[in-house]
């Protein structure tokens, strides 16, 4: 369970293509629902604060969604700028208690989207010696 939480967390942190791909399946609603979910259960919302995440987490991911045309790295930069505000608005929402744990999330996510990065890397490196 917690290894679907971080690795959830990681693909809504990562700006990768590889993390954009993995999404294509869902729609935005879809993705906004079950990170939701997940934020519910772990950090233990009440009813008002999933209401609030949940069109915080639609609202992100829908414009996340309107960025996929556009350059790398532009849009690397404006899906940066949808998560702080993301960030901020959601940090608004949680008690203290909630926001710590919110934090260690966060630091579960990073943690995991810099293995994997390090991985594809080597594998990468693997494939090229062959």
């Amino acid at each position: 369970m917690k290894k679907i939480l971080v690795f959830t967390i990681a693909a809504l942190f990562a700006v990768s293509g590889m993390a954009q791909e993995k999404k294509k399946g869902r729609s935005a609603e879809q993705r906004a629902e079950k990170i939701t979910n997940k934020m519910k259960e772990k950090l233990n919302l009440t009813d008002e604060q999933v209401v609030k995440i949940k069109a915080i987490n639609l609202e992100a991911a829908q414009q996340k969604d309107t960025l996929k045309a556009e350059a790398k790295a532009e849009r690397k930069e404006k899906v940066k700028a949808i998560e702080t505000d993301r960030d901020t608005k959601i940090k608004a929402v949680l008690t203290e208690e909630q926001k710590a744990e919110y934090e260690k999330m966060k630091e579960k996510g990073k943690e995991k989207v810099k293995k994997h990065r390090k991985d594809k890397k080597a594998e990468a490196t693997e494939e090229d010696d062959e």
